[in-house]
């Protein structure tokens, strides 16, 4: 488990709000769980051996990766790291969100996460003929 050598931010952050009004997520939602408090209080308790669960991990991929959180703290805790090494431990779990497999596959297929193809895109619909006697 990554988080276990990181125990330190959890510690020092699941208490702490310093940083609660920089974080755009939690912001957006306004869901405790979204608030870099509440992500280390629910990374505590995976650490504790709660493990993960379906609205652990979507708080933990609700996490934009910002870094406000981190740019705001006093004692320069490096959250959004501890929440990159829990994706790792979630993803090694199997318990990656649907929503963030389909944009892997679709990177890896695509190259982009909306899974077109924009290179043919760009190119399809207009001949050579067309841009020669364009009006400009």
């Amino acid at each position: 488990m990554e988080i276990e050598k990181n125990y330190s931010i959890l510690k020092a952050c699941r208490f702490c709000p310093m940083c609660r009004h920089l974080c755009s997520s939690g912001n957006i939602s306004m869901h405790e769980s979204d608030f870099p408090r509440g992500r280390s209080l629910i990374l505590y308790s995976v650490f504790r051996g709660e493990g993960y669960n379906r609205d652990y991990v979507n708080a933990l991929f609700n996490c934009h990766m910002c870094g406000s959180c981190l740019a705001g703290c006093e004692g320069s805790f490096n959250l959004p790291e501890l929440i990159r090494l829990s994706r790792m431990d979630i993803a090694d779990e199997g318990m990656t969100p649907e929503l963030i497999r389909k944009m892997k596959d679709n990177i890896l297929k695509t190259e982009n996460y909306f899974g077109e193809n924009f290179t043919k895109s760009f190119t399809s619909g207009h001949s050579s003929e067309e841009k020669k006697n364009a009006e400009i």
